[in-house]
């Protein structure tokens, strides 16, 4: 079993954090590129994956939020995902004045028989202004979001940069 942890970072103006729309409510569909490891065929499409969706795998007392059938070895490969530290990108140093230089923790993935390749943002994201106000909506498949507020504000999120790191499940970091 492989454990991934899906970071991202940005550059924020006006803006005090950035996070997926993910609850029940609202359930983020989080998009991964999969390979196969027994085959080392690529899924040709992106699999989307739900927090609040879980499947039984089969013959395992075990449930996981997607299982995939790889159609060149028809094994079945399966991942768990949950949300992990404040998942969100948020500046606290400049209070969305600046560029977050570090990743922040979004999502630990926990897959079996199979890596993810790529991360694809094609779905709804909120932010805080650092008015407080939240805006829902924002769209950052293109790495980046721009749109003025009520009090002609620029609130920009640029430079959006998502990162997969593989961690060792014995990290404490990521227990």
């Amino acid at each position: 079993m492989l454990t991934y942890i899906l970071q991202a970072k940005a550059e924020l103006h006006n803006v005090a954090r950035v996070q997926p729309v993910d609850d029940e409510s609202y359930p983020h569909d989080y998009k991964f590129k999969f390979q196969c490891n027994g085959c080392k065929t690529i899924h040709p499409n992106p699999v989307q994956i739900n927090r609040f969706e879980s499947f039984q795998v089969t013959g395992f007392r075990r449930l996981a939020n997607v299982l995939i059938r790889c159609k060149s070895c028809q094994r079945e490969r399966y991942a768990i995902i949950s949300k992990i530290g404040k998942a969100c990108i948020q500046d606290e140093a400049t209070f969305g004045a600046g560029v977050v230089d570090e990743y922040c923790d979004i999502l630990k993935i926990h897959t079996h028989g199979m890596r993810i390749l790529e991360f694809v943002a094609d779905d709804q994201f909120e932010c805080v202004t650092t008015a407080g106000n939240l805006i829902q909506g924002i769209g950052l498949l293109d790495g980046e979001w721009e749109e003025i507020d009520e009090e002609g504000n620029e609130l920009k999120v640029l430079n959006v940069d998502w990162n997969l790191k593989l961690v060792s499940e014995k990290d404490p970091k990521y227990k």
